[in-house]
Parts: C-alpha cells; structure tokens; sequence
C-alpha cells in the first residue's frame, strides 16, 4: 500500500493512528515531533505525511513550511491531523502547503480516505520540471 509518515507528540495518537494505517496495510514510521521532520521525510520518502499542528519545539506549521522548503520534501503529501477547528488555521496550514486538514478525534474511514486522495494527486502532480502532457506521465 503506502508508507506513511506520523507525526505527533501524542503518543496515543500516534499507536491509534498507527493501527489505523497498519491494519489497512499501510506501513509507518513515527517520529514524535516536528524538530527534524525534513530530515526524517527525505530519507524515508513517505507517500504522505500525517502531523499535528500543536507539538513542542517546532510546531506543524513551522514543520510544513520547512518540508515545503526543502526540494527532497516539497512535493510530499501533508494531511494536517489537529484539534485546532478555526477557519484561521484551516486557511494557515492550506496555505503553507498542506494537501488536507482532519479534526481529531477523527474517523478511520475518513483518514483513509484523505490519504488515498492525497497519494492519488500526487501520482497526477508532474514533477518540477516536467512539462510532458498529462497522457504521457502515466
């Protein structure tokens, strides 16, 4: 299936959402915070991403921006995994460059769901530099 990459400061979030993903076939890696999310994301290459906004040290949107940033990481899908409901951070993290934005508590399905989408448009998303026709980059 995919490789996923979660990151979140909570550790039950992280064996629930684990199992979530495994259980689909999904493997998974869990680093517990945004400090080097840039660093673990280019050496795994992860089909997507999944973070939380509120971590210590560096937070999901400061993580986001610095993936974005970086050429091995910026293409990769980023679904935003928070408590945070105001429109302001929705608008922030879409902004920065993530691909979705899920509420906790959240349901299986629904993440499943947001993570096939994600992986999907990146299959479609030409590369940098890529000017081929969409027929030509299947």
């Amino acid at each position: 299936m995919a490789s996923i990459l979660i990151v979140d400061d909570s550790p039950e979030v992280r064996v629930a959402l684990t199992t979530t993903l495994e259980d689909a076939g999904h493997t998974v890696s869990e680093p517990s915070d945004g400090r080097d999310i840039v660093e673990q994301a280019a050496l795994i290459q992860p089909d997507a991403i999944v973070q939380d906004i509120n971590m210590p040290d560096v937070d999901g949107i400061t993580a986001l921006r610095g993936l974005r940033s970086d050429p091995l990481t910026r293409d990769l899908p980023v679904i935003m995994l928070t408590a945070i409901a105001d429109m302001d951070h929705v608008q922030t993290a879409i902004g920065a460059g993530a691909q979705d934005y899920v509420l906790k508590p959240w349901d299986a399905d629904t993440v499943l769901e947001r993570l096939f989408n994600a992986k999907e448009s990146r299959r479609y998303k030409p590369k940098a530099g890529d000017n081929r026709p969409w027929a030509a980059r299947q």
